[in-house]
């Protein structure tokens, strides 16, 4: 399910500054409760509305508590992957 979810930019911005401003580590984030708690409220703000329907932002949090681990390789990958524009224009040949 998680690789379904794609992490927006403006996501991705939000989350790598607040790992600065706070001077963390992914993995340090994740590993305490109260930033683990904030990185799940800054990756819920992004999901669609659909989801947010479905998830409150306790159950997103309890969620990435009780799965810190797989979600931190998650989110590192989802953070060190470049920014891709998916809606490139084609050129039509002539």
């Amino acid at each position: 399910m998680l690789n379904k979810i794609n992490m927006n930019p403006a996501v991705r911005f939000e989350l790598q500054a607040y790992l600065k401003s706070h001077e963390l580590t992914l993995q340090q984030a994740m590993n305490e409760q109260e930033s683990n708690a904030e990185v799940a409220k800054i990756f819920y703000s992004g999901l669609p509305a659909m989801l947010k329907m479905a998830y409150s932002l306790e159950k997103m949090q309890t969620f990435f508590w009780n799965k810190k681990d797989l979600l931190n390789t998650y989110l590192a990958k989802k953070l060190a992957k470049p920014d891709t524009k998916k809606n490139k224009k084609k050129r039509k040949k002539k």
